[in-house]
């Protein structure tokens, strides 16, 4: 077992607020999300991960990511950096965490609150950053201009990159 700091979770569907309807979303904060991604460098492999955690009493919801590595031939696996990206009082869940070629990493979530439609947006680490948190500034990736009728949301994601250059998610 690897420890991590602590964390709450929040069990129940329809707990993420949407601008304009009274259907929350679902967070599903009770599982890892998509994909436990592996990466083999010179001198360690890496694996990276993340789950949605409350973190507030609100009810606001983040993205907490985990890296952990190996140290080659036989190294133990030890946690290597965690974080917990939740920036403002808008929620952010069923993520999705890649690294690429240098160990840069990024990470795609879902994204909704009060006065935000639900949408995509995604933020990231150089490998060079200090570690427990995200040093390249959100973006969007899809903005929504209504809200969702349904209670789920983002179920078939995933961030990957692009096995062209390695680099490009």
């Amino acid at each position: 077992m690897i420890p991590v700091a602590p964390y709450r979770i929040v069990l129940g569907d329809r707990l993420v607020p949407q601008r304009g309807s009274t259907n929350g979303l679902d967070p599903l904060t009770d599982r890892l999300m998509n994909r436990l991604q592996f990466r083999h460098f010179v001198g360690h492999d890496a694996l990276v991960v993340n789950h949605s955690v409350q973190v507030d009493p609100s009810g606001i919801v983040g993205v907490r990511y985990y890296e952990i590595r190996r140290i080659l031939p036989r190294g133990a696996p030890f946690l290597h950096d965690q974080s917990t990206h939740a920036t403002d009082s808008d929620s952010r869940w069923r993520g999705s965490a890649a690294l690429d070629w240098q160990g840069n990493l990024a990470i795609g979530y879902s994204v909704s609150s009060t006065n935000t439609f639900a949408g995509i947006r995604y933020a990231g680490r150089t490998d060079d950053a200090p570690l427990g948190g995200l040093n390249r500034s959100e973006a969007i990736l899809q903005a929504s201009s209504a809200s969702q009728g349904f209670f789920r949301w983002g179920d078939y994601n995933s961030l990957s990159v692009d096995p062209l250059d390695d680099s490009t998610s």
